[in-house]
């Protein structure tokens, strides 16, 4: 029994080696595959209108909003230092350390992170990189917060940790609150009232005109959690502050863009797989010295290089893009027919998503083209402006043809104001607006397997309920 437990730490030290080789490793893209990308953002860029960034001058307040501390580095230097030029005032607000990269830290470091002090050491790494990234911008140490919530954590806080409680635990560094003594955040118990609470501070305190933060369709988690917990933040403060233009940023779609490397004559185009979609997209086209600063700012970001060069130079193009969706209105509680309201992703054919509104029943129509029925999940989250938003019941619906099972904060619900039934392969998802505690505004996403659906449908989309 000794002799077992005294391996134990060498056999999972070798397990986590090798989980971490086997997710950074990847085939290297053959001659006619990125040919075959060129393609296609070339067809992305024929069908996608972008519309020029609204101009910044001396008036204005930007405010960028980074998951990781490099993400405000490939997605806005040259707006950084067109923000600078035009003597606009720029604050750039962290919301992780980024410190749960283990496969960077492994090709960084050569070695493995075992212990909570090297997580930290890793977040305290990137942290520094970024701020010497910005003081070669232009901007000053005071003008960058790093709020120190957990790395791969926020979108968990989000739907299962409101309570004091019970906190998110960390499975990295085997904490639950904000480790770095440096942040304004320090001692923070990981819970979501917590972001966004310091949030709140920030946005208040700095009172910008334009935010521009981590897109709705991002594949990455953090990046879609602080862009729903900027969303709330905004509602929350629409008493106090003129709501700021907001424009989200997209990184992480699976094979975009390409090619790899640097390529700093190639415009940034949208996905292919979202150029006939609803967002509206936006530019900012760069001049040669802004191509050239950003090309050296991504340099300062050595941790994550040594894991990602060519992926990482990717993002310095001819110009930097940013895009949202409009929201979807369903005000009509009164109507006595039924209203309906396609998710916009879908041309010339049934659309795979529609929203719809009887009274006050909320309605989710799911057709897959290909499959036989939807099998996904649907999360909810109802906002109500006279109601703590931590109060408010965080939802995610288990759908499977005409099966349903219903969560609230993670755990699982039984006779509850909700059901499903299915026609073909269509379901129609019924959730009643007052178990959602009567909100005025919705904030929904689909997730699913299916092929059927588009990455326009799996972005998360604002309903307009009053």
């Amino acid at each position: 029994m000794t002799a077992m437990k005294n391996r134990a730490p060498a056999v999972i030290g070798i397990a986590l080696i090798l989980a971490c080789l086997l997710s950074w490793v990847a085939p290297l893209p053959t001659q006619a595959m990125v040919l075959r990308r060129l393609f296609k953002n070339e067809t992305a860029q024929s069908k996608t209108p972008l519309a020029d960034l609204p101009g910044l001058g001396s008036d204005d307040r930007v405010l960028i909003l980074a998951p990781h501390p490099d993400d405000e580095i490939i997605a806005c230097s040259g707006l950084i230092r067109r923000a600078l030029k035009a003597k606009a005032r720029v604050k750039v607000v962290f919301l992780t350390n980024g410190d749960h990269n283990e496969p960077s830290y492994l090709v960084y470091k050569k070695r493995l992170a075992l212990f909570r002090g090297e997580f930290i050491g890793m977040g305290r790494t990137r942290e520094k990189e970024s701020l010497a990234a910005l003081q070669y911008l232009g901007l000053n140490a005071a003008d960058a917060v790093f709020l120190g919530y957990p790395d791969y954590g926020t979108m968990d806080m989000m739907f299962g940790h409101w309570d004091v409680g019970r906190p998110f635990r960390d499975k990295l560094t085997r904490i639950s609150e904000v480790p770095y003594n440096e942040s304004p955040s320090f001692g923070s118990t990981y819970i979501g009232q917590n972001i966004l609470r310091d949030l709140r501070r920030e946005i208040l305190g700095f009172r910008p005109t334009k935010v521009f933060v981590s897109h709705p369709c991002d594949a990455n988690r953090d990046h879609r959690a602080l862009y729903l917990f900027t969303r709330i933040t905004l509602w929350d403060c629409v008493a106090q502050l003129k709501t700021p233009l907001v424009f989200p940023y997209l990184i992480h779609v699976v094979g975009w863009p390409a090619p790899r490397g640097i390529h700093p004559d190639l415009t940034w185009d949208p996905p292919q797989k979202m150029a006939a979609g609803p967002a509206h997209w936006y530019r900012l086209r760069l001049f040669s010295d802004e191509k050239n600063a950003k090309k050296t700012a991504v340099s300062f970001a050595k941790s994550q290089l040594a894991g990602y060069p060519a992926y990482l130079f990717t993002f310095v193009r001819a110009n930097e893009l940013f895009s949202d969706y409009p929201a979807i209105s369903l005000k009509n509680p009164a109507a006595k027919r039924l209203l309906w309201r396609p998710s916009g992703a879908d041309r010339g054919k049934e659309p795979a998503l529609v929203y719809g509104r009887k009274g006050n029943v909320l309605l989710i129509k799911l057709t897959p083209q290909k499959s036989r029925y939807f099998k996904g999940y649907i999360r909810l989250l109802p906002y109500r402006h006279t109601r703590d938003f931590s109060l408010m019941p965080k939802l995610t619906l288990f759908v499977a043809g005409d099966k349903l099972v219903v969560y609230r904060n993670n755990t699982r619900l039984r006779n509850v104001s909700c059901r499903t039934i299915r026609r073909g392969r269509t379901s129609l998802v019924f959730v009643s607006l007052k178990f959602l505690g009567d909100p005025d505004r919705l904030l929904v996403c689909l997730s699913s397997k299916n092929k059927d659906f588009s990455l326009d449908d799996l972005a998360w989309r604002i309903l307009e309920l009053k």
